[in-house]
């Protein structure tokens, strides 16, 4: 007999306290733990993946908070030292709650982001659970949550691959904030308006983009309850785009102000449809770069082909259904034709609640057995997806601080707090000169910001993230370059007393002009505009308009949600003990249970070659075909190591070699080979690189080989000095020619 079960004739207040708690949710919870436990039992963070951006950026708005500005404006260290107003144009939710963390709980970025990432998968099993519960039961609920948790995209490639922290954080909040717009569109509670609001608003802090999608879905389930509920969640739209107005306002007023710097886009994440829906395999421990998987894995493909049909066949959560295949069918190809990986969020949340439907046919089954469904269903999913959350524990980072920053650009590793291939808003030139004395002031403290020549005598006395002051003395007036990127909020005083500030037409930097004085006290501080003003102003309009709607807001009668049956509760909690033992037992790593991949088995299928240098080598290779017609799509896999870390950066380009010509015509520009530094390198790893390109309509029709090229590249790649490699006959060639044939003809 469940002991949640109450009578639906009493009143609500009778209902409330005889409701017993729903362990449903702890249970979806411990998904959470079981997915995080790498985050869990070690230090640092994944060195090869955006989580050591994110480790930047956390660092700096942990700085900022500790000076008191709660939404930063400047990344005082990007650009050389020189800085730029990268948080007024990046979404900054994730790395502010992890600064949060830091500053409150852990004392270091690195701690932080680990935390934040175990209570986001913990987050997002909650959060599936709960919007999930009301559309087709508790029991269904929670097999939903387990193939979210650890599906591909939220278990494996977001957190580890790709380390896309705002991805995780947004994929936790996706599932609340619908089952929270839910509760507000069928008007449960005026606290249920307000929460909705603020869910949403934080998601798009986090993430703008899900935050659109999300708010779609959420309009389309909505429109499922009358044109009333529809109204009621457009509302809370408008309310949380009003309290979303301190990042969207400013950022769409100053874009003028900035060029935008371009850089090379990321190769690694391109995809077609095929890889949606392929298997997922293991990690190698030693690839430095593993491929990310954006794939619903086989898993989630049975159990939403199964889920669909017991949709169809029982009446039971056929809208639901229908609601769910349309948010996969459409992120899955909006991801495919625009080439958004990104959309796979969406999407692996949408087959996962699909997914929960599988379970729908055990009502047929006699009682005895029908509870033993859902725990067994739920080993199966934990045995076939170790794949994803047993992931390699690959080389960590955890060190953060400004001094790192400076070393991490200038070893040419791009912009430190920004996500690989993103662009970077700039107040300077297209070419700009780092200042060696600033850099070595990183060294030997405190900053220099006023550049040397400048008719004064300074004296640093702070420099904080969003502002530095000095002790200054001049015997007549005189302008002073500061060795800080001009943008708009800066302001100057001396003394109190306002001075005038200007950008410097030549350096991009910024230019005070100071009277005379001596022992001055001058300080150069981020301040406010009119448009951050007005956005404040529109946004706590917004909230008090907010708690005036919800505080009149006649809400209606709340309707029971369905909680786990205890004896399910009981066989669940059983099977997930001995698969938590399992957890523990293949968790060690060389452990007799561990049931990682081998070294070298990402080079599977791989051609070996001899390709040696006194810097890189190449160690095997793919094509994927060996016969293609002009036009036709060719891709082109190398594996790289060293045996030494380089002390250049080095890019590679491939081509095709006409066999009858001795011609080479190359495909594409020099790159780092695989999207990552040769400098970053370490030896004992491999550095998987790979080309999609399309062969020319121009070629002749004939026989080719293709012809791979390493060139040094500091501030640009040198074509005529190209790295020399030895073969297997120890001959040194300017390039290596791949060994197969590849045919091309009509």
């Amino acid at each position: 007999m469940q002991t949640d079960f109450v009578p639906e004739n009493l009143p609500s207040w009778m209902r409330q306290p005889r409701r017993s708690l729903d362990w449903g949710i702890a249970l979806a919870a411990a998904f959470g733990l079981i997915a995080s436990w790498a985050f869990l039992i070690r230090g640092g963070l994944p060195a090869y993946t955006d989580l050591i951006h994110s480790g930047f950026m956390t660092s700096d708005l942990a700085d900022a908070l500790r000076e008191g500005q709660i939404i930063a404006r400047w990344s005082p260290h990007a650009l050389s030292g020189y800085g730029a107003p990268i948080p007024s144009f990046l979404p900054q939710g994730a790395p502010f709650l992890a600064a949060l963390t830091a500053q409150l709980l852990t004392g270091d970025a690195a701690s932080a982001i680990r935390l934040v990432l175990s209570a986001a998968l913990v987050a997002a099993g909650v959060g599936q659970y709960l919007f999930c519960r009301p559309w087709i039961g508790a029991t269904n609920a929670l097999m939903a949550a387990g193939l979210y948790v650890f599906s591909p995209v939220l278990g494996l490639t977001a957190p580890h691959v790709t380390g896309d922290l705002a991805g995780v954080t947004g994929m936790a909040l996706l599932p609340f904030v619908l089952w929270l717009s839910g509760r507000a569109a069928a008007n449960t509670s005026g606290g249920d308006l307000i929460a909705a609001c603020l869910a949403l608003t934080a998601l798009a802090f986090v993430s703008p983009r899900l935050a659109l999608c999300t708010a779609a879905i959420a309009l389309a389930t909505a429109s499922t309850g009358g044109i009333k509920s529809l109204i009621r969640l457009a509302a809370c739209l408008l309310f949380s785009f009003a309290l979303f107005a301190p990042s969207w306002l400013p950022a769409l007023t100053e874009a003028g102000d900035v060029r935008w710097r371009t850089v090379a886009a990321p190769t690694r994440d391109l995809f077609d449809i095929s890889s949606l829906f392929s298997p997922v395999h293991s990690s190698d421990p030693i690839l430095l770069n593993p491929v990310p998987q954006f794939t619903l894995g086989l898993t989630m493909q049975v159990f939403c082909l199964v889920g669909i049909a017991s949709a169809l066949t029982r009446r039971r959560g056929r809208t639901f259904a229908a609601l769910m295949t349309a948010t996969a069918l459409l992120a899955a190809a909006a991801a495919v034709l625009f080439n958004q990986p990104w959309l796979t969020y969406p999407m692996t949340f949408a087959a996962a609640a699909l997914g929960g439907l599988a379970l729908e046919w055990r009502v047929r089954l006699p009682v005895l057995l029908r509870r033993t469904v859902l725990p067994i269903a739920l080993v199966i999913v934990l045995i076939t997806t170790s794949d994803v959350w047993l992931s390699p524990l690959g080389p960590t980072a955890d060190d953060f601080t400004p001094l790192a920053q400076i070393e991490f650009e200038q070893n040419g590793f791009g912009t430190a707090v920004l996500p690989a291939g993103a662009y970077t808003p700039s107040t300077l030139p297209v070419s700009y000169a780092p200042e060696r004395r600033l850099i070595e002031s990183y060294r030997n403290p405190p900053l220099e910001r006023i550049r040397l020549g400048s008719a004064a005598r300074v004296t640093p006395i702070t420099s904080s993230t969003h502002g530095s002051t000095w002790q200054v003395s001049l015997t007549a007036q005189n302008s002073v370059l500061l060795s800080l990127s001009y943008f708009p909020g800066w302001q100057a005083d001396l003394d109190g007393k306002p001075l005038p500030l200007e950008r410097d037409p030549v350096t991009g930097l910024i230019r005070v002009t100071i009277p005379a004085v001596t022992n001055g006290t001058l300080r150069v501080s981020m301040g406010t505009t009119p448009e951050r003003n007005l956005a404040w102003v529109l946004a706590i309009g917004a909230a008090a308009a907010l708690l005036v709607w919800a505080r009149m807001n006649i809400a209606v009668e709340a309707v029971n949600e369905p909680h786990l049956g205890v004896q399910e509760l009981r066989l669940t909690v059983v099977a997930l003990g001995f698969a938590g033992a399992a957890v523990v037992a293949t968790a060690i790593p060389g452990g007799a249970f561990d049931l990682r991949a081998d070294p070298f088995s990402g080079l599977r299928g791989s051609f070996p070659i001899t390709a040696t240098s006194e810097s890189v080598q190449l160690l095997a290779y793919q094509v994927n075909s060996t016969r293609i017609r002009p036009g036709d799509p060719l891709s082109v896999t190398l594996f790289w190591s060293t045996a030494e870390i380089p002390e250049t950066n080095y890019g590679a380009r491939v081509g095709l070699l006409d066999m009858s010509t001795s011609r080479t015509h190359y495909l594409t520009s020099p790159a780092a080979p695989g999207d990552l530094p040769t400098r970053r390198w370490l030896t004992g790893y491999v550095v998987v690189d790979t080309y999609n390109v399309v062969s020319p309509d121009t070629l002749a029709q004939g026989t080719y080989q293709v012809v791979v090229e390493v060139t040094p590249c500091t501030a640009s790649c040198n074509l005529s000095d190209p790295l020399r490699f030895r073969d297997s006959q120890g001959i040194s060639r300017p390039a290596i020619v791949l060994p197969s044939v590849l045919t091309i003809a009509e």
